[in-house]
């Protein structure tokens, strides 16, 4: 599996303990915070028949989102590369790594991400979505803009998975895939 340690994608491989062998993917494109790393188990990536439905971990970083298949490191942000240019006026904010986040949505198979774009922004502002079956990015527009958010496993109800964000302006907790 590929997780990420000290910000860094790292591959973990074996059958046991006594065969687990580590790879560091990348020493420089690192995770910016613990919310902006997911592992999606199964993801399908494309409709191509000849992509395999595999394990991806994707992460945000300084230069942008990446994501691997425990193999290789792929970019997949040039659509948006723009947040990640230093000489752009949007470009992420530094010193706001903590307030950015990268979201794996189940229920529509895109990944949500929250940035802290621009000069004087103290919150997350911009809402990227990358959808991992058509590989494009479009933007979200949020009525209460989210802090991180998160996925439960209902107890009971036609949905059977929940989708909580904390919202940035007022500290609650929303709930987002229902009415």
């Amino acid at each position: 599996s590929v997780v990420s340690t000290q910000g860094f994608p790292v591959l973990f491989e074996g059958y046991s303990p006594a065969t687990f062998g580590k790879l560091v993917l990348s020493t420089k494109i690192g995770a910016l915070n613990a919310k902006s790393a997911t592992v999606v188990d199964g993801a399908l990536t494309s409709l191509k028949t000849d992509k395999p439905v595999q394990t991806i971990a994707i992460w945000l970083s300084h230069y942008g989102v990446f994501m691997s298949d425990g193999t290789v490191v792929t970019g997949i942000s040039d659509d948006i590369q723009n947040y990640f240019d230093p000489s752009k006026t949007e470009c992420i904010r530094r010193g706001y790594e903590d307030k950015m986040w990268l979201f794996y949505d189940s229920l529509y198979n895109i990944i949500r991400i929250g940035l802290v774009s621009g000069v004087s922004a103290t919150k997350a502002n911009a809402f990227p979505v990358f959808d991992l079956i058509e590989l494009k990015w479009t933007f979200d527009v949020l009525t209460q803009p989210f802090s991180s958010m998160c996925e439960v496993e209902a107890a009971s109800g036609d949905i059977g998975i929940l989708q909580y964000g904390g919202g940035t302006i007022d500290g609650y907790i929303y709930q987002s895939n229902t009415t």
